[in-house]
């Protein structure tokens, strides 16, 4: 597969707009057993996924680095922080809310 293929098959066109501006890098990888439930909390809060592989990857652009959920077999992450790098005070209390 050439490269103009994978991003016709694995990104979103036209690609969402980000919700939020991130700096910084970044690249966090989640495996969750509920991945349908992962998915639509990370939508509700980032915007639709720009990362689309097949039916258990998705994927959301954080700064120059990537949010990444993958369809997992047992379980979901616990005692996880994830810290994001905000551009402004108000962005981060978007973010939040």
């Amino acid at each position: 597969m050439d490269y103009e293929s994978y991003r016709k098959a694995n990104f979103a066109d036209p690609e969402p707009i980000p919700r939020h501006n991130f700096r910084g890098t970044f690249g966090l990888t989640l495996y969750f057993e509920e991945f349908e439930a992962a998915v639509a909390y990370y939508s509700e809060v980032l915007g639709p996924p720009a990362y689309l592989e097949g039916m258990g990857t998705r994927g959301w652009p954080i700064g120059s680095g990537w949010l990444t959920l993958l369809k997992g077999l047992k379980g979901s992450p616990s005692n996880l922080e994830v810290t994001f790098e905000m551009e402004t005070p108000e962005a981060a209390e978007a973010v939040q809310r």
